[in-house]
């Protein structure tokens, strides 16, 4: 599959975005989680958002999630977290395999692990899938799968 990765449209709105992609013949799209953030301060919510997805006959090759969860702690990291959730929920609805984030915000200590000292580990290569089992998903470096243990 080809797909246009929203940002190329980035100040389009969406529903024009899904019309000149799929008129310029690519196969399929890469949303982003502000094409749903954009969609909510407008008061449209997700489930609309994915209906005109999935009304414009394009394909989705990935859907983003909130940057900023590898290297968060607390309170912050639980948000972080069920924000990535939510978007592999979103990608299964979609009929979309993979999520897709940024490296993180800034820079962090890859040696640091939420609620461990620094120097502990990190633990997060011993649970790649972590991020996304809620929805059913697996996550690794990169690119993410979703649904793939449904």
């Amino acid at each position: 599959m080809l797909a246009l990765h929203t940002w190329t449209l980035d100040t389009t709105p969406l529903a024009d975005a899904l019309r000149a992609t799929r008129a310029a013949g690519w196969d399929g799209v890469e949303l982003r989680r502000v094409d749903f953030a954009r969609a909510a301060e407008k008061g449209q919510p997700a489930a609309e958002v994915l209906k005109l997805v999935k009304a414009s006959g394009l394909r989705v090759a990935c859907v983003g999630v909130e940057m900023g969860w590898i290297f968060a702690d607390g309170a912050e990291r639980g948000r972080l977290l069920e924000a990535f959730a939510e978007s592999c929920r979103w990608a299964v609805e979609l009929g979309c395999a993979t999520v897709m984030s940024a490296s993180d915000r800034g820079r962090g200590d890859p040696d640091h692990r939420p609620g461990r000292p620094a120097g502990a580990g990190n633990g997060r290569a011993a649970r790649p899938g972590a991020p996304g089992q809620r929805a059913g998903s697996t996550a690794g470096a990169g690119r993410r799968r979703a649904g793939a243990g449904r």
